[in-house]
């Protein structure tokens, strides 16, 4: 069980890496794609994407609980507490900026894109240092 939770750590965080670092920022470098829609795309796929991290972040947990691994219990729940803010707090206030900007609306910059990213980061972190801490366990 320890190597199974030690992989769901290093598949999420290869799907953080291409959708958060890598496949979102390089559509933004597609000439033909107008900033609304690359929004919008974005929108979905974010969307989309919190609902997979939640089924692996629970995963983690569980393997963490199972395994009892208090430090990776610990930052599963930090995982758990990104999610809850990224998922009730980020994405709606994004959202709207997104409707507006597709309105139309020419918005003055926002901390909140940085503040996602922040997170997007933190995440990154703490799935290499739970992955590297379960292999050490087995």
């Amino acid at each position: 069980m320890k190597i199974l939770t030690a992989n769901i750590f290093w598949v999420y965080l290869g799907l953080l890496l291409g959708v958060s670092f890598i496949a979102t920022p390089i559509k933004f470098k597609a000439p033909s794609l107008m900033l609304p829609v690359a929004l919008d795309v974005g929108r979905v796929t974010f969307h989309y994407f919190h609902k997979i991290e939640w089924c692996f972040v629970l995963m983690a947990l569980f393997g963490a609980i199972w395994t009892k691994q208090p430090l990776v219990i610990g930052l599963s729940i930090l995982l758990v507490v990104i999610l809850l803010v990224d998922g009730l707090y980020f994405l709606p206030k994004l959202d709207q900026r997104i409707d507006l900007i597709m309105q139309g609306e020419v918005l003055t910059k926002s901390w909140l894109h940085k503040g996602y990213v922040v997170l997007e980061i933190s995440k990154v972190v703490l799935c290499i240092v739970s992955g590297v801490y379960m292999q050490g366990r087995m």
